[in-house]
């Protein structure tokens, strides 16, 4: 996965959509953070990484 994030890299922090399919890891969608859907994910954990890395 990490070979086919630096192909292309939109900002330090993105948002990469996969799927599992019996062929392994796909990369279905690269987006910019401020456009991704959080669906049901730990939004407070993520602030706290960001601040980490980029505060």
């Amino acid at each position: 996965m990490k070979a086919r994030v630096a192909e292309w890299q939109p900002h330090e922090a993105f948002v990469v959509d996969v799927c599992e399919l019996d062929e392994g890891l796909k990369v279905l969608e690269l987006n910019t953070l401020n456009a991704a859907g959080f669906y049901a994910a730990d939004v407070q954990r993520l602030v706290v990484a960001l601040e980490d890395a980029f505060g």
